[in-house]
């Protein structure tokens, strides 16, 4: 394993992650060179353009990307695959609908595999059980905003079959309603405010998850997914107004603190 594709670094954050002991670790966790020195680039672009990313303690930097790295997904915020969240300079990762729907597709069963959110004025109609499907004609869009009716996922396999999840939008309002991070309000509660159907999107497929068999890929996303959402609901919770600073932050000249599995 080389480092040789990586670019000389421009920063002190491509300095940390190029680092070549480490950034081989990252390309291993991603599968290989080529694709590991892009996701590696793409990260630390991704984090040096946002100050209070950048701000984050290196041991949370390594970890969150770590966990992207082992999904093999990039951390281009485009994508909408992952979200890395800077919160009292901890840097965090929460997947993205997309992310989730990358990772579930990669199961060569997978024919096609969709999530969204129907508003007042769509045709929509749908069933479960023996014959599933979903019908969606979105009315055209208008100046005024409509009101958000369902939420739903559907998968369908190659040789015929599928798999869908409807939720009324009120179900996911009261799923929203119930988790620590929308009970903190303020930052905590950004992504449902700023970007409600991605989220409910999520929370759709999320509820489909525990009744599915897809791929490896797909699990493990879900797992880290809840395992990460797990400890910002924790902080959340706790300390909703306020959390204190960690000691550690990125240092530009050396002394960065390191995750066991990256040591």
């Amino acid at each position: 394993m080389t480092t040789d594709l990586l670019p000389l670094p421009k920063n002190p954050i491509e300095s940390l992650l190029f680092e070549p002991e480490r950034a081989k670790k990252f390309m291993t966790a991603f599968g290989g060179e080529q694709q590991g020195a892009r996701f590696l680039v793409s990260a630390a672009h991704e984090i040096w353009l946002d100050p209070k990313k950048r701000e984050c303690t290196a041991e949370s930097i390594f970890s969150a990307l770590f966990d992207v790295a082992s999904l093999k997904l990039y951390c281009a915020h485009s994508l909408g695959h992952v979200y890395l969240i800077p919160y009292a300079k901890v840097l965090t990762l929460q997947l993205g609908y997309r992310g989730l729907i990358a990772l579930g597709s990669r199961d060569p069963r997978v024919q096609s595999f969709t999530a969204d959110i129907t508003h007042e004025g769509d045709e929509f109609e749908f069933a479960e059980g023996s014959n599933p499907f979903v019908r969606l004609v979105k009315a055209p869009k208008g100046r005024q905003a409509r009101a958000r009716t369902y939420g739903f996922s559907i998968i369908t396999y190659v040789g015929g079959g599928s798999n869908i999840r409807v939720l009324p939008w009120d179900e996911i309002e009261a799923i929203r309603n119930n988790s620590n991070a929308w009970k903190a309000g303020g930052k905590a509660a950004m992504f449902w405010k700023n970007f409600p159907d991605a989220m409910g999107a999520k929370t759709v497929i999320r509820s489909q998850a525990k009744v599915l068999s897809i791929g490896d890929d797909f699990q493990q996303g879900v797992a880290i997914d809840t395992q990460r959402y797990g400890e910002l609901e924790h902080r959340y919770a706790e300390e909703p107004k306020f959390l204190p600073r960690p000691e550690k932050e990125i240092k530009t000249q050396g002394g960065d603190e390191l995750p066991s599995f990256l040591q």
